[in-house]
C-alpha cells in the first residue's frame, strides 16, 4: 500500500497568512499614564522644517515653522496648512523663526534664527488677512533670542536670550506693550551650566522660571525674582535629558517637556509628575484648554523630522499621572484602520502553493 509522509502544507499556509494578513503594530510615538490619553497627529504638508520644532496654538490650528521658510497654520481635522506669514525672502530666517509665542491680545510673537543675532523680535495680528504683514522691533538686546512669554499680570511679552561659547551670559528682557521702543533688561548673570537653550514661562507676576538646557546634557528651571533680576533659586528643577518647552496647560498647571529625555512632566512648585513618554524627543508644547499638543523630533538618525501629537486628559479624572500606563492609541495619516497587505499576501499564497507541488511531486515511497 501507499503511505504518503504528512504534508507541512496546513500549517506553512497558517503561517503565510499569519505574517502577511495580520497588520503589524506600529510602534507608539508617546505612551501617557494613567489618567491621560495621546493621539499621533497626521503630519501636515508641506511639512515642519526639520530641526524647528516650534509649536503654537491658535483658533484651532497650530501653527509651525514650514519647511519652505513660511510660517504656516495646519488644522489636525482637515489636515489643510494655510500661509500664516512668508519669511522665505528674509535671510534672517533661512532657518526659520525662533520661539513663537501667541499672545492673549491675538499677535504671534517670534525672533529669527541668525548669526550674528540681530536683536529683533518680530510680531503680525493673526486676525490679519493672512499671509498677514510682519513688523520687526530692535531691542537692542544682547545675545540670541530664543524664547518668549508673556506676564499673567502685566501682559507684557518677555524673552529670553543668551550668549554662546565660554563665559555664556543669559539674559531676561520685557518688551515695551506699545511696541515702539528698545526691550528693558531685566536680568543677566552667568549661565550656571555653562549655557543652552531652554523655556521661560511665568509662576506669578514677579516670579519666573528661567530654563537652561546645556547641549547633551540635563535641563534646569532656575527660579528667578523678574523685580530684581536675582536667581532666587538655582536648579529649582532638574529634568534628565534636557528641557524643551514649557506651557500652561490643564487646570492651570505648568507642563513640560525634556527634549532627548523623551518625557512630558505636569509640575507644581518643586514637584514633578509624569504625564507621558515618547519615543522620539519630546520638543514644544501649546495649549488649546482640552488638548496639550506637542511636537516630536526624531534626532536618532540626524534627520531632524518633526511630528506632531496630542495628549488629553481622561473624562472624570483630576488629570492625575505617574503610576502605570494610559491609553494609547493611533491615528494614521488618513484616518483609516490598517489593512491587510495585498502584495505580500499574494507572495504567500504563491509560495503556499510552491511548497504544495513540491509535496505532491516527492516520490512516495512503497510498502510491499
Amino acid at each position: 500500500m501507499d503511505r504518503r509522509p504528512l504534508s507541512l502544507l496546513p500549517f506553512v499556509f497558517f503561517v503565510f497568512l499569519f505574517f502577511v494578513l495580520v497588520p503589524a503594530k506600529a510602534l507608539a510615538q508617546i505612551t501617557p499614564e494613567s489618567g491621560y490619553e495621546a493621539e499621533e497627529l497626521a503630519d501636515p504638508d508641506p511639512a515642519p522644517m526639520d530641526w524647528n520644532s516650534l509649536l503654537a496654538y491658535y483658533d484651532g490650528l497650530l501653527i509651525y515653522a514650514g519647511s519652505d521658510q513660511r510660517i504656516r497654520a495646519f488644522d489636525p481635522e482637515t489636515g489643510i496648512s494655510q500661509v500664516v506669514a512668508d519669511l522665505s525672502a528674509d535671510l534672517n530666517f533661512s532657518f526659520g523663526p525662533s520661539g513663537l509665542l501667541v499672545s492673549d491680545d491675538g499677535y504671534l510673537y517670534f525672533g529669527d534664527n541668525t548669526i550674528p543675532p540681530t536683536g529683533l523680535v518680530y510680531r503680525l495680528r493673526l486676525s490679519a488677512n493672512w499671509p498677514a504683514a510682519v513688523e520687526g522691533l530692535a531691542t537692542g538686546a544682547s545675545g540670541s533670542i530664543f524664547s518668549f512669554t508673556q506676564n499673567p499680570g502685566t501682559h507684557t511679552i518677555w524673552f529670553a536670550s543668551a550668549d554662546f561659547g565660554a563665559g555664556a551670559n543669559m539674559y531676561l528682557y520685557e518688551v515695551p506693550l506699545a511696541f515702539n521702543s528698545a526691550a528693558v533688561q531685566k536680568a543677566a548673570f552667568p549661565a550656571p551650566h555653562g549655557g543652552g537653550n531652554g523655556p521661560i514661562i511665568f509662576l506669578d507676576a514677579s516670579t519666573l522660571l528661567y530654563g537652561e538646557s546645556p547641549f547633551g546634557g540635563d535641563g534646569y528651571f532656575h527660579q528667578v525674582n523678574t523685580a530684581t533680576g536675582n536667581i532666587v533659586i538655582q536648579d529649582y528643577l532638574h529634568f534628565a535629558g534636557g528641557l524643551a518647552g514649557a506651557v500652561y496647560g490643564f487646570d492651570g498647571k505648568i507642563y513640560v517637556t525634556t527634549g532627548a529625555g523623551m518625557a512630558v512632566y505636569r509640575i507644581s512648585g518643586q514637584t514633578k509628575m509624569q504625564v507621558a513618554s515618547t519615543t522620539l524627543d519630546a520638543q514644544a508644547l501649546a495649549f488649546d484648554d482640552k488638548t496639550l499638543f506637542i511636537s516630536l523630533q526624531k534626532s536618532s538618525d540626524f534627520s531632524g523630522e518633526i511630528h506632531f501629537g496630542a495628549i488629553t486628559k481622561k473624562p472624570d479624572t483630576g488629570g492625575g499621572g505617574g503610576g502605570g500606563g494610559g491609553g494609547c492609541f493611533i491615528r494614521a495619516a488618513a484616518g483609516e484602520i490598517p489593512k491587510a497587505r495585498p502584495l505580500p499576501v499574494l507572495l504567500g499564497l504563491l509560495g503556499a502553493m510552491a511548497i504544495r507541488r513540491f509535496v505532491r511531486g516527492r516520490p512516495r515511497p512503497r510498502v510491499d
